[in-house]
């Protein structure tokens, strides 16, 4: 097995006549939190999504190689790349209750992975201080900061190998973003989670 958690090699990103990302190339080794800093619009949601293969629009033309640790990333069991985006509400199924949607990934896995998520979610639910809210009502009814906790917590219940954060943790209040970079830190050294993270500066 590689030790390069994540390889991009030329990678290439079109709409139509605009040129958005143009022979990117670099590696993150395991073990490490790669951060991806730049301004509105310098394309980092763009090669977020480039990398996981969910372009933004249906114009895009992509081009390149993409590898997460030796293995092309159509051969990576979707569990193990798990993304958390800017935005908490488009996130979720407006129509479900909270619980139904943090616990849906486990539904479509099934198996030992659903165990352990359900194992360990009443105890990420206290961490992530979402234990004493009613979490059968609608998820409109939640806050933006809540079900942006809410989306951390679910892309953590499958064990993904890296988790990719767009501009995640912004909802957060100064207090808890601390705490919960120190938990995915923690997280990191004890399941060998990496972390790409994308940023505005």
């Amino acid at each position: 097995m590689s030790d390069k958690a994540i390889e991009i090699r030329k990678l290439n990103l079109r709409s139509g006549q605009r040129t958005i990302l143009e022979s990117v190339s670099f590696e993150v080794d395991s073990g490490t939190i790669l951060g991806i800093l730049g301004r509105s619009g310098s394309g980092k949601t763009s090669l977020f999504r480039a990398i996981l293969g969910v372009p933004a629009t249906r114009d895009m033309e992509q081009s390149g190689s993409i590898y997460f640790f030796g293995k092309d990333r159509k051969e990576t069991p979707i569990h193990h790349l798990q993304p958390v985006f800017q935005d908490p509400v488009g996130s979720f199924n407006p129509t479900w209750s909270l619980e139904k949607a943090l616990k849906e990934p486990l539904r479509v896995l099934g198996g030992q992975i659903a165990k352990r998520g359900e194992e360990s979610f009443r105890d990420l639910l206290d961490f992530f201080r979402l234990s004493g809210k009613n979490l059968n009502r609608n998820v409109l009814s939640f806050s933006g900061g809540e079900l942006q906790r809410g989306a951390i917590l679910r892309a953590l219940l499958v064990e993904p190998r890296i988790l990719f954060l767009d501009e995640a943790l912004g909802a957060l209040d100064p207090i808890l973003l601390n705490e919960v970079l120190a938990f995915l830190k923690r997280v990191s050294n004890e399941k060998k989670l990496r972390f790409f993270l994308s940023h505005i500066v």
